[in-house]
């Protein structure tokens, strides 16, 4: 009697923790099935600059960049805009080393004009980025208006190193607009 028992107690031990195995397995099939970080790790909010700005500077921001848009007659239905410190959120979508690439190009860009006193820019992109604008406003909203267009390319050199056709970009055209001060 006392070895059915025992007997009986080692199955039942037994299927628990066969029983515990298998559902230990099939949650670990399921969180590898989907993406770790998905299923780990909470989603970060995307951060934009205006949500840590002053409505006052963004309202003044806003209608310097809607003057330039419309005094360099570009149409916005064709075009993504952001914040010159959201440009992070273009390159998310890109794959490196072309995300550092557009980065540094864009940057290296703008400083080849950028004065004191100049406003912050607006990068408008297609959704190809084909073409790339960078418009801004001299002398704190109010001075001339300037638009940069940068245009892909593929470098040589890079190609060889990279093995993959990576993009660059380059300045096609600046234009600065003489026009002056808010016209609303």
């Amino acid at each position: 009697m006392e070895k059915e028992k025992l007997f009986g107690w080692n199955i039942f031990t037994l299927s628990i923790c066969v029983t515990i195995a298998a559902v230990a397995s099939i949650i670990f099939l399921y969180v590898n099935s989907m993406n770790a970080e998905d299923a780990l790790i909470p989603k970060e909010k995307k951060t934009y600059m205006r949500d840590k700005r002053s409505k006052e500077i963004n309202d003044m921001l806003e209608q310097s960049w809607q003057n330039a848009i419309s005094i360099f007659a570009l149409n916005k239905d064709d075009l993504e805009e952001f914040d010159w410190f959201d440009s992070d959120h273009i390159t998310m979508n890109l794959q490196e080393p072309e995300s550092t690439y557009f980065s540094e190009d864009l940057t290296n860009a703008l400083n080849s004009v950028r004065k004191p006193g100049d406003l912050v820019p607006v990068v408008l992109t297609t959704s190809n980025l084909s073409e790339v604008y960078i418009l801004f406003q001299r002398e704190g909203g109010n001075g001339s208006f300037v638009k940069m267009k940068l245009v892909p390319y593929i470098e040589k050199e890079k190609i060889k190193q990279d093995q993959l056709n990576s993009r660059n970009w380059r300045v096609s055209s600046i234009e600065e607009n003489i026009q002056v001060g808010n016209t609303k």
